[in-house]
């Protein structure tokens, strides 16, 4: 009787022991489920944050789509001074003395901001454009400077045809379009 009693007792240490081990590998499976729930729920809440922000930056993404023409848009010259579309501001450009002037990748601090800055002048030197009246000059110069695709570089204001007509040189216009 004692020998099924130390039995007894060696398979009760035994079960006690394994039921132990047990506990204590389940509570750390446990431990280690709930880093893994908390880890994922971190990558979670950064996984929205960032996808709340670029959602917000959509309406500008509009914009900036909207506002630049694609380069690839600009197969040839004749398509490029289409878009410049100078007579849309009241001026008047011989579109046969414009020539490409140069292309070049457009950046700030060093970041490049997908755009490419294609710029015409005239074969004289200068765009030459001119309008009905002085108002009218001005005032499509002032519609031209406002485009955002649109820069201006240095410009001459007067007339020709004894006074008659009035006249500006542009030393050139570029065209901001999407590289």
């Amino acid at each position: 009787m004692t020998a099924n009693l130390s039995k007894s007792r060696i398979y009760l240490l035994a079960t006690l022991i394994a039921m132990v081990i047990m506990l204590k590998g389940g509570w750390q499976n446990f431990n280690t489920l709930t880093d893994k729930v908390e880890q994922q729920e971190k990558l979670y809440t950064v996984l929205e944050r960032w996808q709340a922000s670029w959602l917000a930056l959509r309406p500008v993404e509009e914009q900036y789509t909207n506002t630049y023409p694609a380069l690839e848009d600009l197969p040839d010259g004749l398509a490029l001074y289409q878009l410049l579309d100078l007579g849309r501001d009241g001026l008047h450009v011989n579109l046969d003395e414009l020539i490409t002037k140069r292309v070049q990748q457009v950046s700030r601090n060093g970041i490049p901001l997908g755009l490419q800055k294609i710029c015409v002048s005239g074969r004289p030197g200068y765009v030459t454009a001119t309008a009905g009246t002085m108002d009218r000059l001005l005032s499509g110069l002032q519609a031209l400077a406002q485009r955002p695709e649109i820069r201006l570089g240095a410009f001459e204001i007067g007339t020709k045809d004894k006074g008659v007509q009035p006249i500006i040189k542009l030393e050139e216009v570029c065209l901001l379009a999407r590289a």
